[in-house]
Protein backbone atom coordinates (compact mmCIF):
# COMPACT_ATOMS: atom_id res chain seq x y z
CA UNK A 1 0.00 0.00 0.00
CA UNK A 2 1.95 2.96 -1.27
CA UNK A 3 1.64 6.07 0.89
CA UNK A 4 2.87 9.65 0.35
CA UNK A 5 6.38 8.46 -0.54
CA UNK A 6 5.19 7.61 -4.00
CA UNK A 7 6.56 7.34 -7.50
CA UNK A 8 6.06 10.51 -9.53
CA UNK A 9 6.31 11.25 -13.23
CA UNK A 10 7.22 14.87 -12.47
CA UNK A 11 10.72 14.85 -10.98
CA UNK A 12 12.62 17.89 -9.79
CA UNK A 13 15.75 18.86 -11.76
CA UNK A 14 18.57 17.61 -9.56
CA UNK A 15 21.76 18.01 -11.59
CA UNK A 16 24.32 19.05 -8.93
CA UNK A 17 27.12 19.66 -11.45
CA UNK A 18 25.09 22.31 -13.25
CA UNK A 19 24.19 23.99 -9.97
CA UNK A 20 27.81 24.10 -8.78
CA UNK A 21 29.02 25.34 -12.17
CA UNK A 22 26.51 28.17 -12.21
CA UNK A 23 27.50 29.14 -8.67
CA UNK A 24 31.20 29.22 -9.56
CA UNK A 25 30.56 31.36 -12.63
CA UNK A 26 28.47 33.82 -10.63
CA UNK A 27 31.08 33.98 -7.84
CA UNK A 28 33.86 34.51 -10.37
CA UNK A 29 31.94 37.34 -12.00
CA UNK A 30 31.48 39.10 -8.66
CA UNK A 31 35.18 38.73 -7.83
CA UNK A 32 36.20 40.14 -11.21
CA UNK A 33 33.96 43.15 -10.76
CA UNK A 34 35.37 43.88 -7.32
CA UNK A 35 38.89 43.67 -8.72
CA UNK A 36 37.89 46.36 -11.22
CA UNK A 37 36.45 48.45 -8.39
CA UNK A 38 39.65 48.14 -6.37
CA UNK A 39 41.70 49.21 -9.39
CA UNK A 40 39.46 52.23 -9.92
CA UNK A 41 39.72 53.08 -6.23
CA UNK A 42 43.42 53.83 -6.66
CA UNK A 43 42.37 56.95 -8.54
CA UNK A 44 40.84 59.72 -6.46
CA UNK A 45 39.10 61.95 -9.01
CA UNK A 46 35.32 62.45 -8.94
CA UNK A 47 34.65 60.61 -12.21
CA UNK A 48 36.21 57.35 -11.02
CA UNK A 49 34.36 57.58 -7.70
CA UNK A 50 31.11 58.05 -9.59
CA UNK A 51 31.90 55.04 -11.77
CA UNK A 52 32.70 52.92 -8.73
CA UNK A 53 29.37 53.80 -7.07
CA UNK A 54 27.48 52.99 -10.26
CA UNK A 55 29.12 49.56 -10.54
CA UNK A 56 28.27 48.73 -6.91
CA UNK A 57 24.67 49.79 -7.51
CA UNK A 58 24.42 47.61 -10.62
CA UNK A 59 25.79 44.60 -8.71
CA UNK A 60 23.22 45.07 -5.94
CA UNK A 61 20.38 45.34 -8.46
CA UNK A 62 21.59 42.22 -10.27
CA UNK A 63 21.74 40.16 -7.06
CA UNK A 64 18.30 41.35 -5.94
CA UNK A 65 16.75 40.61 -9.32
CA UNK A 66 18.30 37.14 -9.36
CA UNK A 67 16.99 36.35 -5.86
CA UNK A 68 13.46 37.49 -6.63
CA UNK A 69 13.40 35.50 -9.85
CA UNK A 70 14.56 32.33 -8.12
CA UNK A 71 11.91 32.58 -5.38
CA UNK A 72 8.97 33.29 -7.68
CA UNK A 73 5.99 30.93 -7.59
CA UNK A 74 3.78 30.06 -10.51
CA UNK A 75 0.89 32.50 -10.12
CA UNK A 76 -1.01 30.75 -12.93
CA UNK A 77 -0.99 27.31 -11.24
CA UNK A 78 -4.57 25.99 -11.20
CA UNK A 79 -6.39 24.32 -8.32
CA UNK A 80 -9.62 22.62 -9.39
CA UNK A 81 -12.69 22.09 -7.22
CA UNK A 82 -14.92 19.17 -8.20
CA UNK A 83 -18.23 17.69 -7.06
CA UNK A 84 -18.28 13.90 -7.44
CA UNK A 85 -15.74 14.10 -10.26
CA UNK A 86 -17.35 17.00 -12.15
CA UNK A 87 -15.67 20.39 -12.35
CA UNK A 88 -17.37 22.93 -10.07
CA UNK A 89 -14.87 25.81 -9.88
CA UNK A 90 -11.21 26.52 -10.44
CA UNK A 91 -8.83 29.21 -9.26
CA UNK A 92 -5.26 30.04 -10.11
CA UNK A 93 -2.78 30.94 -7.38
CA UNK A 94 -3.06 34.67 -8.06
CA UNK A 95 -6.84 34.50 -7.56
CA UNK A 96 -6.47 32.44 -4.40
CA UNK A 97 -4.05 34.98 -2.94
CA UNK A 98 -6.48 37.79 -3.73
CA UNK A 99 -9.43 36.02 -2.12
CA UNK A 100 -7.85 34.34 0.93
CA UNK A 101 -5.77 35.26 3.95
CA UNK A 102 -2.20 33.98 3.65
CA UNK A 103 -0.23 32.47 6.52
CA UNK A 104 3.44 31.91 7.28
CA UNK A 105 3.75 28.58 9.07
CA UNK A 106 6.70 26.79 10.65
CA UNK A 107 6.73 23.18 11.91
CA UNK A 108 8.62 19.90 11.65
CA UNK A 109 7.56 18.44 8.28
CA UNK A 110 7.71 14.63 8.52
CA UNK A 111 8.21 14.34 4.76
CA UNK A 112 11.57 16.10 5.17
CA UNK A 113 12.29 15.08 8.75
CA UNK A 114 13.14 18.64 9.74
CA UNK A 115 11.66 22.04 10.47
CA UNK A 116 10.29 23.87 7.43
CA UNK A 117 8.79 27.31 6.74
CA UNK A 118 6.05 27.89 4.20
CA UNK A 119 3.54 30.40 2.90
CA UNK A 120 0.09 28.82 2.86
CA UNK A 121 -3.68 29.09 2.96
CA UNK A 122 -5.80 27.57 5.70
CA UNK A 123 -7.33 24.36 4.32
CA UNK A 124 -10.74 25.29 5.69
CA UNK A 125 -10.56 28.71 4.00
CA UNK A 126 -9.77 27.00 0.68
CA UNK A 127 -12.65 24.53 1.06
CA UNK A 128 -15.05 27.34 1.94
CA UNK A 129 -13.97 29.39 -1.08
CA UNK A 130 -14.23 26.45 -3.45
CA UNK A 131 -17.43 24.81 -2.20
CA UNK A 132 -19.19 27.26 0.10
CA UNK A 133 -21.17 25.41 2.76
CA UNK A 134 -21.47 22.30 0.55
CA UNK A 135 -18.35 20.81 2.11
CA UNK A 136 -20.08 20.81 5.52
CA UNK A 137 -23.37 19.30 4.32
CA UNK A 138 -24.51 15.74 4.98
CA UNK A 139 -24.68 15.20 1.21
CA UNK A 140 -20.94 14.44 1.12
CA UNK A 141 -18.79 12.22 3.34
CA UNK A 142 -15.23 12.56 2.03
CA UNK A 143 -12.80 14.69 0.07
CA UNK A 144 -10.47 13.25 -2.58
CA UNK A 145 -7.26 15.21 -3.10
CA UNK A 146 -5.90 14.48 -6.59
CA UNK A 147 -2.24 14.94 -7.50
CA UNK A 148 -0.60 15.53 -10.87
CA UNK A 149 0.92 12.03 -10.90
CA UNK A 150 -2.36 10.16 -10.35
CA UNK A 151 -2.04 9.80 -6.59
CA UNK A 152 -5.33 10.35 -4.71
CA UNK A 153 -5.53 10.97 -0.96
CA UNK A 154 -8.99 10.53 0.54
CA UNK A 155 -10.06 11.93 3.88
CA UNK A 156 -13.31 12.09 5.78
CA UNK A 157 -14.79 15.57 6.02
CA UNK A 158 -14.79 15.19 9.80
CA UNK A 159 -10.98 15.18 9.81
CA UNK A 160 -10.81 18.24 7.58
CA UNK A 161 -12.87 20.20 10.07
CA UNK A 162 -9.96 20.03 12.51
CA UNK A 163 -7.56 22.96 12.75
CA UNK A 164 -3.99 22.44 11.53
CA UNK A 165 -4.47 21.81 7.80
CA UNK A 166 -2.82 24.15 5.27
CA UNK A 167 -2.37 24.22 1.53
CA UNK A 168 1.18 25.40 0.93
CA UNK A 169 2.08 27.32 -2.21
CA UNK A 170 5.61 28.56 -1.41
CA UNK A 171 8.67 27.05 0.27
CA UNK A 172 10.40 29.81 2.28
CA UNK A 173 13.54 27.75 2.87
CA UNK A 174 14.35 26.81 -0.72
CA UNK A 175 14.24 28.44 -4.13
CA UNK A 176 11.45 26.88 -6.20
CA UNK A 177 10.66 24.12 -3.64
CA UNK A 178 12.97 21.69 -1.89
CA UNK A 179 12.71 18.23 -3.51
CA UNK A 180 10.83 15.64 -1.45
CA UNK A 181 10.96 11.83 -1.15
CA UNK A 182 13.69 9.49 -2.35
CA UNK A 183 12.86 10.45 -5.93
CA UNK A 184 13.50 14.14 -5.15
CA UNK A 185 10.16 15.31 -6.53
CA UNK A 186 9.13 18.96 -6.73
CA UNK A 187 6.07 19.10 -4.40
CA UNK A 188 4.57 22.22 -6.04
CA UNK A 189 2.49 23.94 -7.08
CA UNK A 190 0.33 23.05 -4.05
CA UNK A 191 1.13 20.82 -1.10
CA UNK A 192 -1.27 19.83 1.71
CA UNK A 193 0.34 19.75 5.16
CA UNK A 194 -0.75 19.42 8.78
CA UNK A 195 0.92 21.17 11.70
CA UNK A 196 -0.40 18.98 14.52
CA UNK A 197 1.98 16.43 16.00
CA UNK A 198 -0.46 13.56 15.51
CA UNK A 199 -1.88 14.73 12.16
CA UNK A 200 0.17 12.22 10.18
CA UNK A 201 -0.44 9.80 7.33
CA UNK A 202 -0.28 6.97 9.89
CA UNK A 203 -3.38 8.52 11.45
CA UNK A 204 -5.09 8.82 8.05
CA UNK A 205 -4.46 12.53 7.44
CA UNK A 206 -3.85 13.32 3.76
CA UNK A 207 -0.45 14.84 2.80
CA UNK A 208 -0.51 15.00 -1.02
CA UNK A 209 2.03 17.10 -2.85
CA UNK A 210 1.64 18.28 -6.47
CA UNK A 211 -1.99 18.88 -5.52
CA UNK A 212 -4.14 19.62 -8.58
CA UNK A 213 -7.76 18.97 -7.57
CA UNK A 214 -10.07 18.76 -4.58
CA UNK A 215 -13.14 16.57 -5.12
CA UNK A 216 -16.09 16.56 -2.73
CA UNK A 217 -17.58 13.05 -2.77
CA UNK A 218 -19.89 10.59 -1.10
CA UNK A 219 -17.60 7.59 -0.74
CA UNK A 220 -20.20 4.85 -1.29
CA UNK A 221 -21.38 6.55 -4.48
CA UNK A 222 -17.93 7.39 -5.83
CA UNK A 223 -16.34 3.99 -5.10
CA UNK A 224 -19.22 1.48 -4.89
CA UNK A 225 -17.06 -1.45 -6.00
CA UNK A 226 -14.67 -0.90 -3.08
CA UNK A 227 -17.31 -1.04 -0.33
CA UNK A 228 -18.13 -4.51 1.04
CA UNK A 229 -21.88 -5.12 0.80
CA UNK A 230 -24.11 -6.93 3.27
CA UNK A 231 -21.75 -7.22 6.23
CA UNK A 232 -21.87 -5.77 9.74
CA UNK A 233 -19.69 -2.77 10.54
CA UNK A 234 -18.18 -4.62 13.49
CA UNK A 235 -17.03 -7.53 11.29
CA UNK A 236 -13.35 -8.11 10.59
CA UNK A 237 -13.91 -7.61 6.85
CA UNK A 238 -15.51 -4.22 7.35
CA UNK A 239 -12.74 -3.16 9.75
CA UNK A 240 -10.27 -4.19 7.05
CA UNK A 241 -12.18 -2.07 4.56
CA UNK A 242 -11.86 0.93 6.89
CA UNK A 243 -8.08 0.48 6.96
CA UNK A 244 -8.01 0.18 3.17
CA UNK A 245 -10.14 3.32 2.85
CA UNK A 246 -7.91 5.27 5.23
CA UNK A 247 -4.51 4.22 3.91
CA UNK A 248 -4.48 2.06 0.83
CA UNK A 249 -6.93 3.59 -1.63
CA UNK A 250 -4.58 6.55 -2.03
CA UNK A 251 -2.53 4.37 -4.36
CA UNK A 252 -4.34 1.05 -4.81
CA UNK A 253 -7.69 0.15 -6.36
CA UNK A 254 -10.24 -2.57 -5.74
CA UNK A 255 -12.19 -3.65 -8.84
CA UNK A 256 -10.64 -0.79 -10.83
CA UNK A 257 -11.86 1.89 -8.43
CA UNK A 258 -9.37 3.87 -6.37
CA UNK A 259 -5.75 4.93 -6.71
CA UNK A 260 -3.67 4.34 -9.83
CA UNK A 261 -0.12 4.55 -8.48
CA UNK A 262 -0.03 0.95 -7.17
CA UNK A 263 -1.65 -2.23 -8.55
CA UNK A 264 -5.32 -3.15 -8.24
CA UNK A 265 -5.63 -5.65 -5.38
CA UNK A 266 -8.77 -7.45 -6.60
CA UNK A 267 -8.75 -7.24 -10.41
CA UNK A 268 -8.27 -9.12 -12.55
CA UNK A 269 -7.33 -11.42 -9.65
CA UNK A 270 -7.26 -10.83 -5.93
CA UNK A 271 -3.90 -10.61 -4.25
CA UNK A 272 -4.98 -13.45 -1.93
CA UNK A 273 -5.27 -15.79 -4.92
CA UNK A 274 -1.57 -15.66 -5.77
CA UNK A 275 0.16 -14.63 -2.53
CA UNK A 276 0.10 -16.38 0.83
CA UNK A 277 -1.56 -14.55 3.71
CA UNK A 278 1.69 -14.50 5.68
CA UNK A 279 3.57 -12.99 2.74
CA UNK A 280 0.90 -10.31 2.18
CA UNK A 281 0.91 -9.30 5.84
CA UNK A 282 4.69 -9.25 6.03
CA UNK A 283 4.99 -7.18 2.85
CA UNK A 284 2.37 -4.66 3.98
CA UNK A 285 4.23 -4.17 7.24
CA UNK A 286 7.82 -4.22 5.94
CA UNK A 287 8.00 -3.76 2.14
CA UNK A 288 11.49 -2.20 2.31
CA UNK A 289 12.81 -5.49 3.72
CA UNK A 290 12.03 -7.27 0.45
CA UNK A 291 12.54 -4.80 -2.39
CA UNK A 292 13.46 -1.26 -3.34
CA UNK A 293 10.04 0.33 -3.39
CA UNK A 294 8.26 3.62 -2.88
CA UNK A 295 5.75 1.90 -0.64
CA UNK A 296 6.48 2.86 2.98
CA UNK A 297 6.66 0.46 5.88
CA UNK A 298 3.63 0.25 8.18
CA UNK A 299 5.18 -0.85 11.50
CA UNK A 300 2.25 0.60 13.47
CA UNK A 301 -0.27 -1.89 12.04
CA UNK A 302 -1.07 -4.58 14.60
CA UNK A 303 -1.49 -8.27 13.82
CA UNK A 304 -5.24 -7.77 14.18
CA UNK A 305 -5.14 -4.88 11.68
CA UNK A 306 -3.36 -7.11 9.19
CA UNK A 307 -5.82 -9.96 9.80
CA UNK A 308 -8.67 -7.51 9.17
CA UNK A 309 -7.14 -6.45 5.85
CA UNK A 310 -6.81 -10.10 4.78
CA UNK A 311 -10.42 -10.66 5.76
CA UNK A 312 -11.47 -7.71 3.58
CA UNK A 313 -9.42 -8.99 0.61
CA UNK A 314 -10.94 -12.46 0.99
CA UNK A 315 -14.46 -11.08 1.20
CA UNK A 316 -14.03 -8.93 -1.93
CA UNK A 317 -12.50 -11.89 -3.77
CA UNK A 318 -15.42 -14.16 -2.86
CA UNK A 319 -18.16 -11.60 -3.53
CA UNK A 320 -17.62 -10.27 -7.01
CA UNK A 321 -20.47 -8.57 -8.87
Amino acid sequence: MVDNQRNSSQEHNKDPIRVVTALLIFTGLIMAIFLIINTISNNNDDSTEELRSKIIEEIADSVNNNSSTQSEVNEEAILKFELSGGLFKEYNLKELKSALKTHKIQFVDPQYGKEKRYEAFSLQDVLQLGFGDKWKSAEYTDVAFGALDGYTAISTILKLQELGGYIVYKDLDFNNWEPVSIREVNPGPFYLVWTGKDQTTANDYPWPWQLASIDLIKFDTQYPAVVPKGIAKDSTAYKGFEIFEGRCIRCHAINQQGGTVGPDLNAPQSIVSYRSENMIKEFIKNPSKYRYTHMPDHPDLSNQDLDNLISYFNYMNENRD
